[in-house]
């Protein structure tokens, strides 16, 4: 009998795992929908704002690990995926740029760094500044670009449970079956374009979006300027817009002097925490395991005070979507966030006309200030817009104590009411938990708004598809810090 009980308790395990191994395939499976270069993948879109330098020598890896909040030599492993999100930090652990590395070919020590265009020059100075004996070269390919390879519907992917999927998919894709999928896109474009089939583009590395993998796949490659515009025409703002949505922060303008858990970049897998040192360590540790967070990075959307809340709902299921128009025919499907709004879309009413003109004239303010010399608050830190664009409270569903700023609008995607802004916490991660829980809020006065030209424009909230994950992490370090207190008090 002992015998008999045994068999079947082994068989009932060996189901049970099976039964746990089929579900993990189809939630895989699924995931790897995004990135198969299926009927359903969409647009290749270049992205010029980006360039990159190259480092080839046999110490190239480990100088970046010391100067990355990524662990770069655990990431890049031969038979990983083949990029990695990373920070480099100042020596208070200030951002100084978001960087996305490469491995660029079978040869370790050779290491793409892809940065702003705008930021080239200051990062290749700053890697000479810091490379003292390390042996390894910096060049500057002319040749190699940046590509996106766009979703055609992001409609359920945005979903939290979706993300995570994602998450998971992307850790299982090889980097060969990404660069094909990518190559396979250039190749389509090409051929509806009437050019006969093209060899003049090849793609070095592919990958699923390291920070975001729901954004799609990103990729670098080699060719001349004219074939890529042909291939995969440029797509702004598609691009930005998708990514605000998602809250992923690029660029000088969004990742100015912050501290990287203010931007969410640890949820955005940019942040190790068990690498050895690098520069700026202690500020981003301390900061992580005692919680001592005040804002945080979030999308929002301009001029729709008519939503009444401090933060939006999330997107309904089954919703239409948003499509967008892009270049040479093509187009993609947004979730269907309440108040999107962009240009070229059917306007419903003079409230979004209006919304969308206050929204430009936003746009404008900031792109001035980010071309203006930045000005110096008493602490000395850095300030990339004025004064003018502070975000204020305006009601109690997420409102800040009465003389301080709610936050601080970073930037604005152009030709939409989206932006990201950077927000305080105080008051706001209840308005967001209940927001992505379906509860209604007061619908009273806008919450938040922001002056410009003397006119209020109401700024709404909107909550990531990763925010469980960054409530968690606050949870965790609460936790901490009250086990810490009550070793304290029972010492």
């Amino acid at each position: 009998r002992r015998g008999t009980c045994a068999g079947m308790l082994a068989r009932a395990r060996s189901a049970a795992a099976a039964a746990a191994m089929a579900a993990r395939t189809a939630r895989a499976a699924r995931g790897r929908g995004f990135f198969s270069g299926a009927a359903d993948a969409g647009p290749a879109v270049s992205l010029p704002h980006r360039s990159v330098l190259r480092l080839r020598g046999r110490d190239s890896v480990s100088f970046l690990q010391g100067m990355c909040t990524q662990d770069v030599e655990a990431g890049l492993a031969s038979g990983g995926p083949a990029s990695r999100f990373a920070t480099v930090l100042s020596p208070k652990g200030r951002v100084r740029f978001e960087t996305v590395l490469w491995r660029a070919s079978d040869d370790p020590g050779d290491v793409c760094v892809e940065v702003s265009s705008s930021l080239l020059g200051r990062v290749a100075r700053l890697i000479d500044r810091y490379q003292v004996r390390e042996s390894f070269a910096v060049e500057r390919p002319e040749d190699v670009h940046v590509v996106q390879l766009l979703p055609a519907d992001l409609r359920q992917l945005a979903a939290p449970d979706r993300v995570m999927e994602a998450y998971t998919a992307a850790a299982q894709t090889s980097s060969a079956s990404a660069a094909f999928a990518v190559s396979a896109a250039l190749d389509a474009a090409w051929g509806s374009a009437g050019q006969s089939a093209q060899s003049h583009l090849e793609v070095m590395a592919a990958s699923p979006d390291p920070r975001c993998p729901v954004m799609g796949l990103r990729a670098l490659v080699r060719g001349p300027a004219a074939s890529l515009s042909v291939a995969a025409p440029a797509a702004p703002t598609a691009y930005s817009l998708v990514r605000s949505l998602m809250g992923v922060p690029e660029g000088e303008a969004e990742v100015f002097e912050a501290v990287p858990l203010e931007l969410n970049l640890e949820q955005l897998l940019g942040v190790s925490f068990v690498k050895g040192c690098y520069v700026g360590q202690e500020l981003v540790a301390r900061a992580h395991f005692r919680g001592l967070l005040r804002k945080r990075l979030l999308p929002v959307v301009l001029g729709q005070g008519h939503l009444g809340a401090a933060v939006a709902p999330p997107p309904s299921e089954g919703d239409a979507g948003h499509r967008l128009a892009l270049e040479g025919g093509r187009e993609i499907t947004l979730p269907g966030v309440p108040g999107v709004l962009f240009e070229g879309a059917d306007c419903a009413s003079e409230r979004d006309a209006a919304a969308l003109q206050a929204a430009r004239r936003l746009a404008e303010a900031s792109r001035a200030a980010a071309a203006a010399p930045p000005q110096r608050d008493t602490a000395g830190a850095a300030q990339a817009l004025p004064q003018r664009l502070r975000i204020e409270g305006g009601s109690k569903d997420g409102g800040s104590p009465a003389g301080r700023s709610a936050g601080r609008l970073l930037a604005v995607v152009p030709g939409t009411n989206v932006g990201l802004a950077m927000m305080r916490l105080e008051g706001l991660r209840e308005a967001v938990g209940s927001a992505l829980q379906g509860a209604r809020q007061d619908p009273s006065s806008p919450a938040f708004s922001v002056d410009i030209e003397g006119e209020s424009v109401a700024v709404t909230a909107l909550a990531p598809p990763y925010w469980p994950w960054v409530e968690g992490s606050h949870q965790a370090a609460d936790e901490r810090l009250r086990s810490t207190a009550e070793r304290s008090g029972t010492a």
